[in-house]
């Protein structure tokens, strides 16, 4: 089986003997903006994708501390409720 670089290899060389006509030619500096071009969006998804896993990230982060303050959170008595009952309700 042809690895990946074989096949690449034989198509860099079949388009180094291709022959183009005339004015096919490209215009001046394009290959440079072409791979600047490559070069920006490159970085630009880098950030990307850095920029999602952080939410995610900050995501489990939230739902881990949210999970960890309900569950050591103690539920309070209304000891004035408790108490207002006492007092108005038993007493002749």
């Amino acid at each position: 089986m042809n690895s990946p670089e074989t096949a690449l290899n034989h198509l860099t060389q079949a388009a180094r003997q291709a022959s183009l006509p005339e004015e096919a030619s490209a215009p001046f500096g394009f290959s440079t903006r072409v791979l600047a071009q490559i070069a920006i969006d490159t970085t630009a998804a880098v950030w990307e994708r850095l920029g999602w896993r952080s939410v995610a990230f900050a995501t489990a982060i939230s739902a881990g501390c949210l999970w960890w303050d309900f569950t050591t959170q103690q539920l309070p008595e209304d000891d004035l409720f408790i108490s207002e009952l006492e007092t108005s309700l038993f007493q002749p």
